[in-house]
């Protein structure tokens, strides 16, 4: 129930552009997918749609939590800092799971013979986008937790929206991996193990989270 209450005021705090998230979980799909040349890949149009929902969502959070002082007035009610910032990440882990779910549905989903999303998105590429994804929100939340919005707003704008991109094209160079433009595919079992690994790293992230939280001087 806490955590109900707690991630009902964070979709609150973003007032009207919380509807830019389901937006883009839809509309960012769509479009790229309507895209002939070049022709981006699944994971590349899964990626995009996370990173564009998260985003929009967030810096809206955090603008208006910094701006109103949400957090501080939190301290006084009874919620655990735990709860505050594990808050955040559940929502994160849900729109990624909600843009997955768009995307898999636009992939059946025909308009005179044309699929709304062109590529069916398989276990490998969810697990390949939510360790990419996982990183940015690894890093991104827990300096939002050790400053403020207004002096990060430049790495979050870099860390969820520039860095998962670069980190396909890094892979691209280093690797000779096109997974902007080509395919990907690990077996069932690293893709598991990858899975796993994400929510280590989320884990992790959210114990550094919660130690800058409680230091954090308002």
């Amino acid at each position: 129930m806490k955590m109900y209450t707690l991630l009902k005021k964070d979709l609150l705090l973003a007032g009207d552009y919380f509807w830019l998230s389901p937006a883009c979980a839809v509309g960012v799909p769509v479009f790229l997918s309507a895209q002939n040349l070049p022709r981006f890949s699944s994971i590349y149009v899964l990626l995009t749609g996370v990173s564009l929902s998260c985003y929009f969502l967030f810096s809206s959070i955090f603008a208006m939590e910094d701006k109103y002082k949400g957090n501080l007035y939190l301290m006084v009610i009874p919620y655990k800092k735990r709860n505050m910032v594990e808050a955040k990440y559940l929502l994160a882990v849900l729109i990624y799971l909600f843009t997955l779910i768009c995307c898999q549905v636009m992939s059946f989903t025909k308009i005179q013979g044309i699929a709304l999303a062109k590529y069916k998105l398989t276990f490998s590429d969810a697990a390949i986008v939510f360790f990419i994804i996982s990183m940015a929100w690894g890093i991104c939340f827990p300096l939002y937790y050790r400053s403020s919005y207004g002096k990060i707003k430049a790495v979050l704008f870099a860390g969820m929206l520039i860095a998962p991109t670069c980190v396909l094209t890094g892979l691209n160079r280093l690797a000779k991996l096109d997974m902007i433009h080509g395919t990907m595919t690990i077996r069932p079992v690293p893709a598991v193990i990858l899975i796993l690994f994400s929510m280590m790293i989320l884990r992790v992230s959210i114990e550094i989270s919660c130690c800058f939280l409680k230091k954090r001087n308002f």
